[in-house]
């Protein structure tokens, strides 16, 4: 992308991406609430309220349609559509999603076992974070149990400051 043309980011949030694109100088429109952040930033940014499948952004009018940590919010099917309507030809769709990675050792390996002592049931240990999935929830006192036993893993195995790896996944077409 060069500065100038023009982006949509959708459920863009606290706007991480469409502030990013803003710092590139793209001409920057960011569909949810990040509108203080940009200010306090000093860029320069539109922030609009509107759905993914129905944005009421006219046609043809965005050089890159974004969403980020979001698209599973969204009705697929109807999000695209909605994406291909708003790109100009040679437009670009990206939508992107990060996930902690599980590994053997780290801070993000252990809570993943001890929420499987607790809740040996959950579907999502060893997610990658290419397809959402929900949690089966906890009745309080196993969430009371859990967060105790997290708090002295944190103080006993992983004192002073954090670091999560984290898997990033993005994929990225363009309009014909």
């Amino acid at each position: 992308m060069a500065p100038g043309q023009r982006a949509l980011d959708l459920g863009t949030g606290t706007g991480t991406l469409a502030l990013g694109f803003a710092a590139r100088g793209l001409d920057v429109t960011g569909l949810d609430v990040a509108r203080q952040a940009a200010l306090d930033r000093g860029l320069t940014a539109r922030f609009v309220e509107g759905r993914a499948e129905a944005t009421s952004q006219d046609g043809a009018s965005f050089d890159l349609v974004s969403a980020g940590q979001c698209w599973w919010w969204f009705d697929s099917d109807a999000a695209i559509e909605e994406a291909v309507r708003m790109l100009v030809p040679g437009g670009r769709l990206l939508i992107a999603s990060f996930s902690y990675l599980p590994l053997s050792g780290t801070i993000a390996g252990r809570t993943e076992d001890l929420i499987l002592e607790h809740n040996p049931g959950w579907p999502n240990a060893g997610w990658s974070g290419l397809h959402p999935e929900h949690v089966e929830a906890l009745d309080a006192d196993q969430v009371e149990r859990f967060d105790d036993e997290l708090a002295d893993l944190l103080a006993s195995e992983f004192p002073g400051e954090l670091t999560v790896p984290h898997s990033v996944f993005a994929t990225s077409g363009t309009r014909p």
